[in-house]
């Protein structure tokens, strides 16, 4: 059953060098219980995907048009005191660095206490307190660090309990914008696994939205590919890896190095364009080893390739 779904979602920031578009006709659903990895190079919009659907844009960004539909309910279309008894106890989000999210001056235990306190609000602090205590437990942190400050933490510690406020309030989507920057390979695994745990237990929906997709193919159900502003590829995690559609889903799979299999890593040649002045047709085209005449003339359609969502004329014609 369809959790969110996103249709034709525009976002673009009014900058003084012009206007860029982020997402640019982004359509997209997540069903409940599922991870969905929504992967692509920096500024490809992923970010400013996830920051639309709790509305928390920049102040140059403006969402242009579309509808991000939530339980039946267009976001969009909410007042921010009505979105305010959505953002966290309905979803929630986990941001890339935990050390500028998480209040300095604040004791890890009390930004915990006070999440709940602001949604709750039947609950008296001691009850409030001890659902921080198990929710600290059940991310793997002693409840005894309820009186640390957030720089007396490890890094790892620091996402953990920002994993701890995202679903301290038993949301039903969760969205998870590089959780893993900046931790090593064994901490990064732990923090995903929780993810991947706190989806089968609590029965939530998780957009991952990582640079990385080799994590995303491991840990996602599905995988989003963005570019651009654009997506390009949406499918079965499995489909995607074992046999990629779009050249730039394939030039992906292709730069990642596999320490099991002996295979030639190539690079994806030139940049992402400039979203300002985006090149006309393909977004994709400047780069692309299988690109056609149509592609620099005319943007593709996203077609349905048994059961994959492609935006490429080699499917579209």
């Amino acid at each position: 059953m369809t959790l969110l779904e996103i249709r034709n979602l525009k976002v673009y920031y009014y900058t003084r060098r012009g206007v860029v578009k982020a997402v640019d006709d982004v359509s997209i659903s997540l069903d409940r219980g599922e991870m969905v990895g929504l992967v692509g190079e920096s500024g490809s919009g992923k970010s400013t995907l996830g920051l639309s659907i709790i509305r928390v844009l920049p102040h140059q960004a403006k969402v242009v048009s579309g509808s991000i539909v939530f339980e039946g309910i267009d976001l969009l279309k909410l007042s921010e005191k009505e979105m305010r008894k959505i953002r966290g106890k309905e979803i929630s989000m986990v941001f890339q660095d935990p050390l500028t999210s998480l209040d300095p001056l604040q004791k890890i235990g009390d930004q915990l206490i006070e999440t709940v306190l602001e949604h709750e609000r039947n609950l008296s602090r001691k009850e409030a307190c001890e659902i921080a205590k198990k929710t600290l437990q059940d991310v793997g942190i002693p409840s005894e660090r309820m009186d640390n400050y957030p720089h007396q933490l490890s890094g790892g510690q620091r996402q953990r309990v920002m994993i701890a406020l995202a679903t301290i309030l038993k949301p039903k989507l969760i969205i998870a914008d590089e959780p893993t920057t900046a931790l090593d390979v064994i901490v990064q695994d732990r923090i995903m696994d929780l993810l991947a745990s706190l989806k089968k237990e609590l029965k939530v929906t998780v957009l991952l939205i990582t640079h990385d997709l080799a994590l995303a193919a491991e840990k996602s159900d599905k995988i989003a590919v963005m570019y651009a502003g654009h997506l390009y590829e949406y499918g079965a995690s499995k489909d995607i890896v074992s046999k990629p559609l779009h050249p730039y889903t394939q030039g992906l799979i292709d730069s990642i190095p596999d320490v099991f299999v002996k295979k030639e890593i190539r690079e994806i040649k030139g940049h992402p364009p400039d979203l300002v002045n985006p090149p006309k047709g393909c977004r994709f085209h400047p780069r692309c080893p299988l690109r056609m005449d149509v592609c620099s003339v005319k943007e593709p359609p996203i077609v349905n390739v048994d059961g994959r969502l492609v935006r490429c004329w080699l499917y579209a014609q």
